[in-house]
């Protein structure tokens, strides 16, 4: 195994970049491609369990054999990590619309929207979605708030475990009718 040097970005021009709807589309990118390659890694690997009889395709955190339940992880990440990638593309198309929306204030970008609420991002975007988006959506966010990245919400019972889906293409076909919003305006 090689060891990775990463030269972490300068900002020269914070407000600058805060206010470029391509920073915010790009850093999406990123995101998805990530997450796209993390869910095929994963879906290989619990592909290959399956047909050997080790694993399971009901992957429930905690009540797996440890290879499911590494899996169950790995998609789990890939959830948040999609769940960013829409919050960063629905917020191009904000910055697109109304740059002056993600305001600075005492050199902290601050957004007048809600934190992770995909939907609302979208509504303040002017984007119409279908109700398979908001489903989408819905359940992304929750990853991005707490299921991706805790075992438990940050306060009980404010939300519940989801279940996981394992439509990537109908969160690959959102993500893209997104971008198409935002190439259209």
């Amino acid at each position: 195994m090689t060891d990775l040097t990463v030269a972490l970005p300068s900002f020269p021009d914070f407000e600058g970049t805060v206010r470029d709807f391509s920073a915010w589309h790009l850093q999406a990118e990123f995101l998805r491609a990530a997450a796209f390659e993390l869910w095929a890694t994963a879906k290989k690997a619990m592909d290959d369990l399956c047909s050997a009889g080790k694993g399971s395709r009901d992957l429930r955190m905690g009540q797996t054999p440890p290879d499911s339940a590494f899996l169950a992880t790995a998609l789990s990440s890939a959830f948040l990590l999609y769940g960013f990638a829409m919050e960063n593309l629905i917020k191009a198309c904000i910055v697109k619309k109304y740059p002056s929306l993600p305001r600075i204030d005492a050199g902290k970008m601050r957004w007048d929207v809600g934190d992770h609420d995909l939907v609302g991002l979208a509504r303040k975007a002017g984007i119409n979605l279908t109700p398979g988006d908001r489903l989408i959506l819905d359940t992304l966010a929750k990853w991005a708030v707490w299921q991706g990245r805790y075992p438990v919400p940050m306060k009980a019972p404010s939300h519940t475990r989801q279940r996981m889906f394992h439509d990537r293409a109908g969160i690959e076909a959102c993500y893209l009718r997104l971008s198409g919003v935002l190439n259209e305006s």
